[in-house]
């Protein structure tokens, strides 16, 4: 019998997709967006 990962995988892929999608330093982006933003 296969695992229930196995059995729903293509339901389970986009939201693995989505979270590699956000798996950003939002920090670090914001941090260099206010740099820029001051030295303008």
């Amino acid at each position: 019998m296969d695992s229930a990962e196995t059995r729903y995988a293509h339901l389970l892929q986009p939201l693995r997709d989505l979270t590699k999608n956000w798996d950003i330093d939002l920090a670090s982006q914001l941090g260099e967006y206010l740099g820029e933003v001051k030295t303008h």
